[in-house]
This record gives C-alpha cells, sequence and structure tokens, in this order.
C-alpha cells in the first residue's frame, strides 16, 4: 500500500455504498437511514434526471 491509497482510505472511511439489484429497495434503504440517522444521501440516479 502507497501513500495515495492511505490517503484515499483516510477520506472514505465514512462512506458506505449501497448496491444490489435494480428494484431491490437500495434507494428506499438508503433514504430512511439518511433520515434516522440525519447523514447526507446522494442518489446517482438523480445525476441523470
Amino acid at each position: 500500500m502507497n501513500f495515495q491509497d492511505n490517503v484515499i482510505r483516510e477520506y472514505l472511511k465514512n462512506v458506505y455504498f449501497v448496491t444490489g439489484t435494480p428494484c431491490g429497495g437500495k434507494t428506499t434503504v438508503s433514504r430512511g437511514l439518511g433520515e434516522k440517522y440525519h447523514i447526507p444521501v446522494y442518489d446517482i440516479d438523480a445525476k441523470y434526471v
């Protein structure tokens, strides 16, 4: 592991990616967790609307 990997790992230590199949409830779960824990949720689909 080099310095760059350590920097990226530090920046992303509190980032979670929710993945799965289409219509699997990823957005619903993400929004629910965002509301419950008062954390921002970024929806990649919103970029293409």
